[in-house]
């Protein structure tokens, strides 16, 4: 599922700060970096104004991969999707060009395209305007399909057809306008009802979820969770229709009434359950697996425990087996995430930690494996490896993502008795977290939004500073330092960036 972000639309806005700590060893074994999947597809590495150039002298539209580390649907399109030999055909039609959306180089790319969910592939033409968007994952056979379209398309002639809405839509999407994009949306899918063949209901769909996007980030929850439930036969059985799920999901879970939010809930249960359990529906195991993460969130809502077991242990079983059948290290670490998950509610923590330690020897730069240990030592009570393992994935990584660790790392250390210091390193989420001048007024109140939960965490934490029995006057004023709390426990994700950052805040 597309995850649903801050994290790429702030990181090139963002002010950064440093971390004075060294990398603590890595655990015993060899820790000798596996190469990955390679991709059919030629991608420029993060160098927008060479890619601009080549797609300029060749005349080719510029497709643009806008992903992060820490996506685990960005990483299933890059070790499953892009190396499938089904796309080489595509190979020298496009100019293809790979974003890691935290590196401080593409800040004047992000900020120029800013993205809501990852990944997100956006496909520019010579004036570089965005011509076609796609986010959250595809199968090969889709992928070359859309591009194979994209080749085709004929400009429109003087009726409005269903792919010059879409390109409308996307439009207002990225000018962060989701109101008239869910208005843009909609008439692009009824407008594919009335046209004929593949490529409509491709369109169809791709307008449904493009819909459901747009009203979840107006805040039009109601009609984004019934969305989900009236038009789910539109965005067919693939990757598409979980991502549509978990959007619906989680505008049901912002709803003020009860009642409906539960209809509503068990509406789209039985729709997404009849999905991810049709081993015919054409889903990549990441997507099958974002599937029951939807479920087992709505088994939760509707205190379903057997349920939340049950959806656990089938998910479990695809993730396991796929990681089994990946070609390498780094492909069957696609699955880490949802597997880690997956073992700590089942509480199998032996089996979490055997993996993660495995994929740090098979990627010692990557932050992923540690920042995940350290995640899982929480749960187990070994804090002082937890707190070396936190330090390790802070001095690998870069941007927006620092902030969550900064807030785990105050976890830690307030459970090891080490509050002050705690309070220290939220503030150092903070300092990451406030925008910079001239940032556009969506990430400002974003920011702001994310500033104030620090600043409530921070402030439970003096609380717990202050000596039983102390007069109020003892507590701590403002101006003697703020204090972070662990917002991976304090603040709640969007549907995939715990999946919704997640999958952006679906996937």
């Amino acid at each position: 599922m597309a995850a649903v972000v801050s994290a790429g639309l702030l990181g090139a806005l963002l002010s950064t700060v440093g971390s004075a700590w060294a990398a603590p060893p890595l655990a015993p074994g060899p820790a000798q970096a596996v190469p990955g999947p390679r991709s059919v597809l030629p991608f420029i590495e993060d160098d927008f104004p060479q890619a601009q150039k080549r797609a300029r002298d060749s005349g080719r539209l510029l497709f643009v991969d806008a992903w992060a580390p820490w996506c685990h649907t960005c990483l299933s399109m890059r070790n499953v999707v892009f190396p499938d030999p089904q796309l080489a055909p595509m190979a020298e039609r496009f100019v293809f060009l790979s974003v890691d959306t935290e590196l401080p180089q593409n800040a004047a790319f992000v900020e120029r395209y800013p993205v809501r969910s990852l990944p997100t592939i956006l496909v520019l033409d010579e004036r570089e305007q965005v011509v076609a968007r796609f986010t959250g994952a595809m199968t090969a056979p889709e992928l070359l399909f859309r591009l194979q379209d994209l080749l085709h398309r004929q400009p429109a002639a003087t009726r409005v057809t269903a792919a010059a809405l879409l390109q409308q839509a996307d439009a207002k999407a990225l000018a962060a306008d989701p109101t008239a994009a869910a208005v843009l949306y909609d008439q692009a899918a009824r407008a594919a009802q009335t046209e004929k063949g593949p490529r409509s209901t491709v369109q169809r769909a791709l307008a449904r979820l493009g819909q459901i996007q747009a009203l979840r980030e107006a805040g039009q929850y109601r009609a984004c969770a019934e969305l989900a439930d009236l038009s789910h036969h539109e965005v067919g059985r693939d990757a598409t229709a979980t991502d549509f799920f978990s959007y619906g999901a989680d505008c049901a879970g912002r709803l003020g009434e009860v009642d409906v939010q539960q209809r509503l809930r068990r509406q789209l249960r039985g729709h997404l359950e009849a999905l991810v359990r049709d081993p015919q529906a054409p889903l990549l195991p990441d997507d099958r697996s974002d599937g029951y993460g939807t479920l087992t969130e709505l088994a939760e809502a509707l205190t379903d425990a057997p349920a939340v077991e049950r959806y656990t242990v089938e998910r479990l079983a695809v993730l396991e087996t796929a990681a089994a059948l990946a070609k390498d290290p780094v492909a069957a670490a696609t699955y880490d995430a949802h597997r880690l998950d997956c073992y700590r509610r089942l509480k199998r923590y032996a089996p979490a930690e055997a993996m993660l330690l495995a994929s740090q020897r098979a990627m010692p730069k990557d932050y992923n494996p540690p920042a995940r240990l350290a995640r899982l030592y929480l749960d187990m009570g070994r804090l002082d490896e937890g707190r070396a393992a936190i330090e390790r994935a802070l001095s690998l990584a870069q941007g927006p993502r620092r902030v969550s660790m900064y807030e785990l790392r105050a976890n830690l250390l307030h459970a090891l008795g080490r509050t002050q210091e705690a309070v220290d390193s939220l503030e150092s989420a903070i300092r990451l977290v406030t925008p910079k001048p001239h940032a556009p007024a969506t990430l400002v109140r974003a920011a702001q939004s994310r500033i104030a939960q620090l600043r409530k965490n921070q402030d439970a934490l003096r609380t717990a500073l202050i000596p039983q029995n102390a007069p109020p006057s003892a507590a701590p004023s403002p101006a003697q330092g703020r204090a972070e709390t662990d917002g991976t426990a304090a603040t709640k994700k969007s549907p995939k960036a715990a999946r919704l950052v997640k999958r952006g805040t679906p996937k």
